[in-house]
């Protein structure tokens, strides 16, 4: 079983540094392991609960049970022209709103036609911590 323990990264020898890459990909091995395992199950247990039209289950003092929610997906330029015909005016107009957004192909368009300048947004743009990935793959020899 892997252990967590806390390195000063400034501070990493190579072989430390070797130790937690490896410890890593075999977590991650076994995460992912355990992740199908526990989706399998999942499945499983909801498909033979909804065959049998059952929706709890008693195992020792577990209780498995499952709810199923009607999902619906709304084709919301149909129901707007559907609602300008029925509402009057005013209520279609406290129902169906516009928003304004900026068009980041135009912007960029502008931008690289010397246009605009990109600077003049700067005071709307808050700095966010960098994202950084992790990936391993096999080495090639």
């Amino acid at each position: 079983m892997a252990t967590r323990r806390k390195l000063d990264i400034g501070k990493m020898t190579d072989a430390e540094l070797e130790s937690a890459v490896l410890a890593y990909k075999d977590a991650k091995e076994s995460e992912k392991a355990v992740k199908k395992a526990v989706s399998d199950y999942g499945t499983q247990i909801k498909e033979g609960l909804q065959n049998r039209n059952e929706t709890e289950f008693i195992a020792g003092d577990i209780r498995a049970y499952i709810t199923v929610t009607e999902n619906s997906d709304v084709n919301e330029l149909q129901a707007i022209e559907i609602l300008r015909k029925e509402l009057t005016s005013e209520q279609f107009a406290k129902v169906v709103k516009t928003r304004e957004y900026i068009d980041d192909d135009e912007l960029e368009k502008l931008v690289y036609a010397h246009e605009v300048d990109a600077e003049i947004l700067s005071p709307a743009v808050t700095p966010k911590a960098p994202t950084v990935t992790l990936r391993l793959g096999k080495v090639k020899k």
